[in-house]
């Protein structure tokens, strides 16, 4: 240990220690053997505490490691590059957070054009979801970031491979080239004759589980088939549409399909069959088949010709044990 007068320094030789209370609880020293310096404490906590200012641990000089504001936030540097900063409502990390876990409790916030990813497989977005601030929507990619296969957009609306709304604005739309990726597919398992089914439902009530009883004529439910005109999606050619035919009640849904067609040179379907709540067929048009217009068609019980006749056009259709007669 010596008192350098000259310049004002206690100095200690390698390997001396500065020691602190009676254990010594604190040693400060330098170990030549692996030019390291030592802060060692032997119980207790270990404070450093600026009364004003901040608090820097730096690599060497110039460059800065972590630094404490006084009052504020804690900065953590990579290379004098700032990569995280914690502030009053959390922390913000600059870069990739790679982590093996990760628990929340409270809001992930990213910014415009964030991911979510996996890289197993190669580099870049193998699987994962891309969030954008800027058109407010998350995208669902697999085997590569331009693999989008799921898209939610600003409007709510679910996309399946195609990452923008066409045609009519639908809630869930799947777009595809092909007869599989432009289709879905219903599969029930179950030991017993029950088959998938699609519900289509509808109510008066304007809020959404609530009640309110349908009316006469209100349409139930309706299938419309489009086709591609040269500039958009929205004319139809066909329709089946099921409407409420009569006075409904409480377990009481009296029904009708109706199917309807598009003429040549129109863009809107017009009715071609109904089908009421009595189980009476009204065309709109001539029936025929290959015999012509029929007057007469045997039940499947019944072994009789068909009996053609003149034009039927909205006549309707009555069903007896003799057979499905049009009526004149």
């Amino acid at each position: 240990l010596l008192w350098d007068k000259s310049d004002g320094q206690l100095e200690f030789a390698d390997n001396a220690k500065a020691t602190f209370g009676s254990l010594p609880d604190l040693k400060i020293y330098h170990e030549s053997s692996s030019t390291t310096n030592w802060i060692e404490a032997a119980n207790g906590d270990t404070k450093i505490q600026c009364a004003d200012g901040d608090i820097y641990l730096n690599p060497k000089a110039g460059e800065t490691g972590v630094k404490v504001i006084t009052d504020g936030a804690v900065e953590v540097y990579h290379n004098n590059s700032k990569k995280l900063e914690t502030s009053a409502t959390g922390a913000t990390v600059t870069g990739t957070l790679d982590s093996t876990g990760l628990s929340l409790n409270g809001d992930l916030v990213a910014s415009n054009n964030s991911w979510i990813y996996s890289t197993n497989g190669g580099s870049g977005a193998r699987a994962g979801i891309n969030f954008s601030g800027s058109s407010q929507e998350l995208k669902f990619v697999t085997a590569g970031s331009s693999n989008v296969r799921a898209t939610i957009d600003s409007n709510g609306r679910l996309l399946l491979g195609h990452t923008t709304s066409i045609g009519e604005a639908r809630a869930f739309q799947i777009v595809g080239t092909t007869g599989d990726s432009a289709s879905a597919q219903l599969i029930r398992h179950s030991a017993n004759a029950s088959s998938p089914q699609i519900d289509l439902t509808k109510s008066r009530n304007a809020t959404k589980g609530s009640n309110t009883i349908v009316q006469n004529n209100d349409v139930l439910g309706q299938l419309t088939f489009r086709g591609d005109d040269g500039t958009d999606f929205n004319s139809t050619g066909a329709t089946i549409g099921a409407a409420v035919d009569g006075t409904p009640g409480a377990n009481d849904m009296p029904g009708r399909l109706v199917f309807s067609t598009t003429a040549d040179g129109a863009n809107s379907a017009t009715e071609a069959l109904r089908l009421d709540s009595s189980q009476n067929a009204t065309f709109a048009g001539t029936v025929s088949d290959s015999k012509g217009n029929l007057r007469k068609i045997p039940l499947n019980n019944q072994t009789s010709a068909y009996v053609p006749v003149t034009a039927d056009s909205g006549k309707v259709i009555t069903i007896s044990t003799g057979g499905i007669t049009i009526n004149t």
